[in-house]
């Protein structure tokens, strides 16, 4: 039997999918198809990032919510992101990619979490405002452990 947390989990990453819908005006079916138009693939580039930086969610269980098979792809979508936000110069549409992302962490952070999250959101929450303001590692391990 599949365990509920998977699918509460799940419930959680298909809120974030809708929201890029939202956002970026393509239809979730079309997000999660297996299209590599640029505007999709973009859009699932900030999914992925949004869902491991702003869940904790692993790369597993971002590609199964975005219909894929690889968790390297969820990983490529990742560092693709993360190198984008540092970068000295970036094209429209990495600019485009990397302010989606940004709006859906935003939206993780502040308006998921007063949606009656599940405690395994709240402890992603607090150790992020830890990590945020400052606070020694080991601090962070200890909120992991209560």
């Amino acid at each position: 039997m599949p365990n509920p947390a998977t699918f509460k989990k799940m419930a959680y990453a298909n809120l974030v999918i809708e929201k890029a819908s939202q956002l970026t005006d393509i239809p979730m079916d079309f997000i999660k198809s297996k299209s590599r138009k640029k505007e999709r693939a973009l859009a699932r580039h900030s999914i992925s990032y949004a869902l491991k930086v702003g869940m904790g969610l692993p790369h597993d269980d971002i590609v199964k919510a975005l219909g894929r098979s690889n968790h390297t792809t969820s990983l490529h979508s990742c560092q693709l992101v993360t190198g984008q936000m540092v970068a000295a110069k970036r094209s429209e549409d990495m600019d485009y990619m990397v302010e989606i992302a940004k709006k859906l962490v935003h939206f993780i952070d502040n308006e998921m979490m007063t949606m009656n999250p599940c405690p395994y959101m709240k402890k992603r929450g607090l150790v992020s405002m830890m990590r945020d303001s400052g606070c020694h590692y080991m601090s962070v391990v200890g909120v992991l452990s209560y």
